[in-house]
């Protein structure tokens, strides 16, 4: 994972990465995905490829409206880089389309300035005892 911070902050991330590690490492740099799933304990590819839609969709989309490039392995085993400048056809069609066009193998994500009460604790989902 990189973190890429600036005016437009962004993550990139294999597709394999859970969401609880995407948010620990953009929280390093007091930023978070504008948009993640409820369970955090999913890989991104996975959610990118079925939409995610969660709670916090009615503020930023779902999770696929807040990915800015993708990595895609189709079916012919060619790697594609697109965008929905650079290959849009194969970009709209792998987001929410359960690998139907190809496997997403990498994801740009945007980040915004996280809530300064998540900042405040390193790990906000780990209960203390």
């Amino acid at each position: 994972m990189q973190v890429h911070v600036g005016e437009s902050p962004y993550i990139d991330v294999s597709s394999g990465e859970l969401w609880i590690n995407v948010l620990h490492e953009s929280l390093k740099h007091g930023l978070a995905p504008k948009s993640w799933t409820d369970y955090l304990y999913l890989t991104v590819g996975g959610t990118l490829s079925n939409a995610g839609v969660s709670g916090q969709t009615f503020r930023h989309g779902p999770q696929i409206n807040n990915v800015r490039n993708l990595e895609i392995v189709t079916g012919r085993g060619e790697l594609f880089n697109c965008s929905s400048e650079e290959n849009p056809d194969l970009f709209y069609g792998a987001l929410g389309g359960l690998g139907q066009f190809g496997i997403i193998t990498r994801a740009r994500i945007d980040l915004e300035k996280a809530p300064k009460m998540v900042c405040k604790n390193s790990n906000p989902f780990k209960s203390e005892s």
